[in-house]
């Protein structure tokens, strides 16, 4: 490991611009490698080293991802705003007195500044490291803080710049890919124009002019690339590229930083179930989870929630899980509103991947039950609108979560292990059922028992959170965001929740308190 960590630093500090990205990419991949090898492997070590070696892969994989983003951010706008890069069209320069004669006459595209990596750029990859070593410190260190602590806020000043990169990343790609599309047209109206052998004027003689390039450095990408740059610059002068670049990241963050912070979305669903009494029609259940209580929120923004739950009166409240992100004696206080949480018929309580990480998930369950909260651990209740009429009955059942915090512990009670089978034992089936579940993936599992369930409410992907992380929770959850019909007369509601979790921002995923009203099946 120190070997790669000399070499991975030794590249990053390297001159060499041709090896650079390459060679860098090969350490980020062969990192990935280990990584996925020491997860395949970890059973065959004791708990505490696989999980300390594991989280040590993990970091440097972030650190090394992260460098490389950073590193393209400069090289794609840094070095356009100071439009460094100027390209012509000139004879090739020989690599060596043998190869005069084989380079001689031919005509290529080629950089004529070409600008070795000056300090500054070197100073740029210090700084980036530096920043993200202080990151992985923070994220380390944060668990064992309580809010408003120094390492609390650096914590979120660094999600808030990740999340900045990672737009801006994005924003560029957007851009060059319209710009590929744009020089793409152009090949093709040129070609046309050859085709139709259209009149001959200055601009079809520059459209013929260009496919010519194309067509004589079609072999060599690295040429090809240095045309495409040419026509981007002449089509938006780099400095613009970056200034429209850099305006909208910023417009979008503000935007993100409030909708995580000051926004509540209530949303209103009607749920049709086949079973349904009439008692129990428009029976109002509201949903909220994901709170994240720890870090990045605090009691301000549990007393938000809480006052816009009870101005809609509901039947029942459920908060599904990752309530908080830090042990009860850090966090209590922060989630002592929830006291005044009311609904007519009771609040229930599933535990959720987050809220076992810290080993305090038993210390968090009597508090809320303190609270006047039903905890549901893989178990059922009844719940009655009129207590002597069995018809307006429905059941309620909550599982504990589905991984239990395993990725960063592994040492939790069977007394928490997920069981679906305990959880349905003794449900009557007549009645309507609704399950409680925190990750998507327990409710896919659900599906695909014997067990009948009308409708099952999960959380944990924030609705992707932050666009274009968004797209990469979307590939790794069975259901992302919104209602789904899973089977006949199943169905599923996965909640954008109320927080946030590393990023402190919301990006087309907006914090949201659902609104599910069972209606019978023939008013759907």
């Amino acid at each position: 490991m120190l070997v790669v960590a000399t070499q991975w630093l030794k590249i990053t500090m390297s001159d060499q611009a041709q090896l650079r990205i390459r060679s860098k990419s090969c350490v980020a991949i062969s990192l990935i490698t280990l990584l996925l090898l020491t997860s395949f492997v970890r059973p065959f070590f004791s708990s505490q080293s696989s999980i300390s070696y594991t989280r040590f892969l993990k970091y440097i994989l972030y650190v090394t991802t992260i460098l490389l983003g950073g590193m393209y951010v400069w090289r794609r706008l840094v070095l356009d705003i100071e439009g460094s890069f100027n390209y012509d069209i000139k004879p090739e320069l020989p690599f060596s007195k043998n190869d005069v004669n084989h380079h001689h006459d031919e005509v290529v595209i080629e950089r004529t500044t070409m600008i070795r990596p000056r300090a500054l750029f070197k100073s740029w990859k210090i700084l980036v490291l530096s920043f993200l070593c202080l990151v992985v410190v923070g994220y380390v260190r944060m668990h064992s803080r309580a809010k408003n602590t120094f390492i609390g806020w650096f914590d979120t000043f660094c999600f808030t710049v990740i999340g900045f990169g990672a737009f801006l990343v994005f924003t560029l790609l957007v851009i060059d890919f319209v710009l590929i599309v744009f020089f793409c047209w152009k090949v093709v109206l040129s070609s046309l124009f050859r085709t139709c052998q259209v009149k001959e004027t200055e601009y079809s003689l520059h459209l013929n002019t260009f496919l010519d390039d194309v067509v004589n450095n079609i072999g060599t990408p690295q040429k090809l690339f240095c045309l495409l740059k040419k026509n981007s610059d002449d089509l938006i002068k780099p400095v613009w590229k970056a200034a429209v670049v850099v305006a909208t990241t910023i417009m979008v963050i503000l935007y993100s930083l409030n909708c995580a912070h000051n926004v509540l979305k209530v949303t209103h669903y009607q749920i049709p179930v086949k079973t349904l009494p009439p008692a129990l029609e428009n029976f109002k259940i509201v949903q909220v989870c994901d709170f994240h209580i720890g870090p990045w929120l605090w009691r301000e923004h549990v007393e938000k929630v809480v006052s816009k739950v009870n101005e809609l009166q509901p039947d029942i409240i459920v908060i599904v899980g990752d309530l908080v992100d830090l042990t009860m004696d850090k966090v209590a206080e922060a989630i002592d509103p929830l006291k005044k949480i009311r609904a007519n018929k009771g609040v229930f309580f599933v535990g959720g991947n987050h809220d076992y990480y810290l080993n305090d998930v038993d210390r968090l369950y009597s508090t809320l039950e303190g609270m006047g909260i039903k905890v549901l651990k893989n178990q059922n209740v009844k719940i009655c609108q009129d207590n002597r009429v069995d018809n307006s009955c429905l059941i309620l059942a909550g599982t504990e979560d589905i991984s239990q915090g395993k990725s960063l512990n592994y040492h939790h009670s069977s007394r928490h292990s997920f069981s679906l089978s305990q959880t349905m034992k003794g449900v009557d089936t007549s009645k309507p059922v609704i399950l409680l579940t925190h990750q998507p993936l327990a409710a896919h599992k659900t599906a695909l028992s014997e067990f009948k369930v009308d409708l099952i409410l999960s959380g944990h992907t924030h609705g992707g959170q932050f666009f274009p992380v968004s797209l990469i929770v979307y590939i790794c959850v069975p259901y992302f965001q919104g209602l789904y019909h899973l089977k006949e007369g199943t169905y599923l509601y996965v909640s954008n929740g109320v927080g946030f979790w590393g990023i402190p921002m919301r990006l087309m995923a907006p914090p949201e308190v659902a609104v599910l009203s069972l209606v019978p099946h023939t008013l759907s």
